[in-house]
């Protein structure tokens, strides 16, 4: 939400990469994604699958009924997403909000081509089509030091034994 009222406008293919590129600042710093999301090798580039769903859900909510969170916070008009209310910024760390401003200042002026060039780094070649990319990968990506790197291999663990 914080990312389509900066914008007040932006397309799918936009948030997806200011959102992937926020992801990766956040967990090569602090060792978490702020979106928790996980993300898919798509040809344009990783895509958060969870928020993407709940876009299409904007669109046609009697298809993706699961994934309704977002009715009435956007609107989406074909590719183009613009805010209805402001966002929650209780949902938020500071060290959130920093990697989001981040990123939109570094990724909203780029075009679709230089985004999906961008993004198709190390992380989204490690994937195969279609498939996750790896928290580790995209961390490493963003030069997560051994520590960082350690860290987000515990927290995976620990998220892996609660499933159980």
């Amino acid at each position: 939400m914080l990312v389509v009222n900066e914008l007040t406008k932006v397309d799918k293919h936009k948030l997806a990469k200011i959102l992937f590129f926020a992801d990766q600042k956040h967990l090569a710093r602090y060792g978490r994604p702020i979106t928790s999301d996980s993300y898919c090798k798509m040809v344009n580039g990783p895509v958060p699958s969870k928020i993407y769903d709940a876009v299409k859900g904007v669109v046609n909510p009697t298809k993706f009924l699961s994934n309704r969170e977002l009715i009435g916070k956007v609107s989406v008009n074909c590719n183009d997403i613009s805010p209805i209310e402001k966002p929650d910024m209780d949902q938020l760390s500071e060290t959130d909000i920093e990697c989001l401003h981040e990123s939109i200042s570094e990724n909203a002026p780029l075009s679709f081509g230089q985004l999906t060039e961008k993004s198709h780094g190390p992380a989204w070649d490690s994937a195969r089509k279609n498939g996750p990319i790896l928290f580790t990968e995209i961390a490493k990506e963003g030069n997560a030091s051994e520590f960082v790197m350690e860290l987000i291999k515990m927290n995976l663990e620990a998220e892996e034994l609660l499933r159980v």
